[in-house]
């Protein structure tokens, strides 16, 4: 099947698909995947993916435009693959995405390769939990997140073991900085998009802006590693995300996670609280955990 051919065909695709060539430059880039990156395909097409615009990082940050592409791996080998990976938003958020790459043949020939990807960010938030109404006064208006309402009104009755719940009280690093070099504004922006990236990742645990620059994720899990695991990747994803507008900012959090281990919940997040300044004490954009 020929390149046009295929164009026509994966323009109506609900998947997200771009094509590269051998020299992985980007010849085609569909409307779905206009959608979910946020880049339109004349910001696209043209570039080579090893340019990093999409910049695709697996678990542990590894940058596989430059390193372990799986496109170079399918064009390489004549051989599909699949990965979970994390795709680099426009907007600077980091999304989960799942890629299929199969190698593009015409007569046996292997001419590139072709990228189907998925979203895999956790649809928890999305779930109608509340009528819409209602819902409505639980959500934090600047980053779309649950707001502190949430919490005194609706955490107890959605937690059954709190045994099982892990609390990781975030705060976004030197954001006061922020501020006062570059505006309220692009503050905002930054709130956002370490909002969007925490919200996406965070496989169904519930995201609230507690206060200015400090969020808390509550999830479920089996035990403090996991808890522990979960911790570090959202820290890792932030720190992978550059804001891009006039200039480009790194963000960077800081972490206190603890175990809710029946006790009340703003006894907790008190824990989780301490954590994080001592996260801060230690030198900023890492974990510190209040067993």
């Amino acid at each position: 099947m020929n390149l046009n051919t295929l164009k026509t065909l994966f323009d109506s695709f609900y998947e997200a698909i771009y094509i590269v060539d051998k020299n992985r430059k980007i010849v085609y880039f569909n409307p779905k995947a206009e959608e979910i990156t946020g880049f339109s395909k004349e910001e696209i097409i043209g570039k080579h993916c090893h340019e990093n615009t999409l910049n695709h990082v697996d678990d542990t940050g590894k940058q596989l435009c430059l390193s372990g592409c799986p496109l170079l791996y399918a064009i390489k080998n004549d051989e599909t693959i699949d990965a979970d990976v994390y795709l680099h938003h426009k907007k600077g958020h980091r999304i989960p995405i799942h890629v299929r790459s199969i190698p593009y043949k015409e007569n046996g020939i292997i001419l590139g390769a072709v990228e189907i990807f998925s979203n895999r960010s956790s649809k928890q938030f999305q779930d109608a939990i509340y009528d819409v109404e209602k819902h409505l006064n639980y959500i934090d208006p600047l980053t779309e997140v649950f707001n502190r309402y949430f919490i005194n009104d609706k955490l107890d009755k959605i937690i059954e073991n709190k045994d099982k719940f892990a609390i990781m009280f975030i705060d976004i690093d030197n954001f006061k900085k922020v501020n006062d070099m570059y505006g309220h504004l692009n503050g905002d922006i930054v709130l956002k998009v370490v909002a969007e990236t925490i919200k996406r990742n965070s496989d169904d645990g519930y995201v609230v802006r507690f206060g200015g620059e400090e969020f808390i994720v509550f999830k479920q899990v089996n035990d403090l590693d996991e808890a522990k695991k979960h911790s570090e990747k959202l820290r890792m994803l932030v720190e992978r995300s550059v804001i891009r507008f006039e200039f480009k900012y790194r963000p960077t959090i800081s972490v206190g996670l603890t175990m809710l281990n029946g006790f009340e919940v703003n006894e907790a997040i008190d824990r989780a609280d301490s954590a994080m300044y001592q996260a801060k004490r230690n030198g900023k954009n890492q974990i510190y955990v209040y067993e």
